[in-house]
């Protein structure tokens, strides 16, 4: 019996495939150590495949400016505009970390300070209790609490947790080295694919035209394109709502006279950038903020959030993501809430562009059906 070429090279791959089978039955701890070292491996350059991306939309606002004020000269534009993209980032989350970072720095020294008049109070307003219900016949032992004794322990509770904060953070300088070495792998890569963008797709296409077949190809290219487009328009539109967010959230605040206006508001159109439940994470952290300064406005904080989440996740989100990706609002919410529920914080953050490339070639397809018939 003859084998033609294509019947060799099956059986060569059905042979290998059942080998790495076999090994991984047999061999399983091996396996999965060989699959984590090859994932901490990779994961700089996927890391910084995921900046380009982002830096990617940055930098492209930033070479239209160059074209406008330089009459669309070349000379120099890749540099210049890739440098000022990245400073330009850098300073935006440098401004962040300044104003939130000495914020909750504070917090912690008020936490500390203010907790034993916090059990001084919370005595105050036992002793009324219990009052109020020996007027009303029901006796309970002072001695139920003892508040000094609490007061002791919630100190040192408090002045040891900000030891052990400390240690832990000494004990991870051990790994500090490490993920600066992964940052600047994953730095150099993203500058590398941005700087070189034109000539990468190029070599990409190129090498697809020589392995796939002609409407192969022309069908991968078209879902690329597609999904470039979509991931794009959502990376946008995610910073757009967080700035929109961020400063409706620092209007109320300023309104209502709630403290750290300005510090909670980054914070929580920072967070924003996780779609649609981003900013109630800001709102844990500025409650926080906000209970040992003026604990009633805390309260009324959670509720201005609550409404404004309310706003921003019905209207402001599906129309200003929904709109950037042509996805409808029902599908940005789908979206979201499958993504995040199969794969966690992943799923949420490319749970919307994933759906949004779906949508827009099932849409093509049916098309191309109802034209057919």
């Amino acid at each position: 019996m003859e084998f033609s070429k294509n019947s060799a090279r099956n059986l060569l791959g059905v042979i290998i495939i059942s080998l790495l089978a076999v090994w991984i039955l047999f061999r399983t701890d091996s396996f999965f150590e060989t699959v984590r070292t090859v994932i901490s491996v990779i994961t700089p350059f996927l890391i910084g495949g995921c900046i380009a991306f982002v830096m990617n939309e940055v930098l492209k606002k930033t070479e239209k400016g160059w074209n406008r004020l330089t009459k669309n000269s070349s000379k120099g534009r890749r540099p210049v505009c890739l440098f000022i993209s990245f400073i330009a980032v850098l300073a935006a989350l440098s401004v962040i970390i300044l104003i939130i970072i000495p914020e909750l720095k504070k917090t912690g020294v008020l936490l500390v300070e203010s907790m034993p008049a916090y059990v001084d109070q919370l005595k105050i307003w036992s002793d009324n209790f219990l009052d109020f219900l020996s007027h009303k016949g029901i006796r309970i032992s002072e001695n139920a609490i003892d508040f000094n004794n609490l007061k002791e322990k919630v100190t040192k509770i408090v002045m040891s947790g900000g030891g052990d904060f400390i240690n832990a953070t000494v004990s991870a300088t051990s790994s500090v080295i490490g993920v600066i070495v992964n940052v600047f792998l994953a730095l150099a890569f993203s500058v590398f694919i941005l700087s070189g963008k034109e000539r990468l797709a190029d070599q990409i296409k190129r090498l697809m035209k020589v392995t796939l077949p002609e409407e192969k190809n022309s069908r991968v290219m078209h879902v690329l394109t597609v999904a470039n487009k979509s991931f794009s328009s959502y990376v946008t539109g995610q910073l757009l709502e967080a700035v929109i967010i961020g400063v409706l959230c620092f209007i109320g605040m300023s309104i209502f006279r709630i403290p750290y206006a300005s510090a909670v508001s980054v914070l929580v159109g920072f967070t924003a950038l996780i779609p649609m439940f981003g900013a109630f994470i800001g709102t844990a952290i500025g409650a926080i903020l906000i209970l040992f300064v003026a604990p009633v406005k805390a309260f009324w904080f959670i509720v201005f959030i609550i409404v404004l989440q309310q706003i921003e996740g019905n209207l402001i989100y599906p129309k200003v993501v929904g709109k950037s990706v042509g996805l409808p609002g029902i599908w940005v919410l789908a979206a979201v809430t499958i993504g995040g529920s199969t794969f966690g914080i992943i799923g949420i953050l490319i749970g919307v562009p994933l759906f949004s490339t779906i949508y827009e070639l099932t849409r093509e397809f049916v098309l191309v059906k109802e034209e057919r018939l």
